[in-house]
């Protein structure tokens, strides 16, 4: 297996050549090769090499549409297992959360190639839904920037993933109240206030999932309404600052996007609710 040095130099030369795996690579030009060497590091601490060249190539080849049905579920079941997205849950300010975070901005890949060409079985797509939202419930990491090392990101990233699966036909009405229940049970655990646009990127998810029409006012309103009023108990101020800015990122994104706007009125009055709590 490459070496991090290794695979950051072939990297390069992979860029210089407009994204293309010369000939005369060690690999023959393969880039599926090369795509294996990157997952074995998906979570390098230079985020150069994280973030910059693996990352930035995956995307790459997605968007040329290299990938195979079989590569692309590959890519997923790797992404989403104990080695990738479950290695050293629930530690907090590790580099571990760099495996998790990357891998689940990864498995976006897949996910956003199904929606546009259908490759998984639904039992194959609510799975993969099972498995992220029990990695998000334990997930203790929340860090957004981090210093040297880059971004961890891993609200933002799984907010992403969730946003692709709501777009998700095969996932149903009780998925989708799963995925919006998992939100709130973030919101309002977080004991970090969030300030690297997590709530924009939980709120882009959640008006994707009003946009399917499958949840009607009834099922979203109460939601909306339940965020208030903030118990005062522990990290209080930290869930005040975060559901605030979520639910003002969900109120202006449906009137920007001219979604769901009718949701404007229930975040009128919980935030209302939030901000005269006695």
């Amino acid at each position: 297996m490459l070496t991090e040095a290794e695979l950051k130099s072939q990297l390069h030369a992979i860029v210089a050549n407009d994204y293309r795996v010369p000939d005369s690579a060690p690999d023959g030009g393969d880039y599926w090769q090369v795509s294996l060497a990157m997952l074995a590091h998906l979570g390098a601490i230079d985020p150069e090499l994280r973030d910059d060249l693996i990352y930035t190539a995956f995307t790459k080849w997605a968007r040329a549409e290299l990938y195979t049905p079989d590569q692309y579920r590959a890519i997923l079941n790797t992404a989403l297992d104990q080695n990738h997205l479950f290695f050293g849950l629930g530690e907090r300010d590790t580099d571990s959360v760099f495996t998790r975070s990357f891998s689940i901005l990864l498995a976006v890949l897949p996910i956003y190639h199904h929606r546009l060409t259908p490759i998984f079985t639904q039992h194959e797509i609510r799975t993969a839904l099972d498995t992220v939202l029990r990695y998000f419930e334990v997930e203790r990491d929340l860090r957004g920037y981090v210093e040297v090392k880059g971004w961890a990101h891993a609200v933002a990233h799984t907010a992403d993933l969730l946003d692709e699966f709501a777009q998700c036909e095969e996932i149903d009405r009780d998925g989708l109240l799963r995925i919006l229940d998992a939100i709130k049970a973030k919101l309002l655990a977080a004991d970090v206030a969030f300030v690297a646009e997590e709530d924009e990127r939980l709120a882009y998810a959640v008006l994707s999932l009003f946009g399917r029409g499958v949840l009607i006012e009834r099922d979203l309103e109460p939601w909306i309404k339940s965020f208030a009023p903030i118990e005062r108990v522990g990290e209080w101020r930290t869930r005040h600052i975060n559901v605030k800015h979520f639910l003002r990122s969900l109120y202006f994104q449906a009137k920007y996007r001219h979604t769901a706007e009718w949701i404007c009125t229930p975040i009128d009055e919980a935030l209302n609710a939030i901000s005269h709590f006695k």
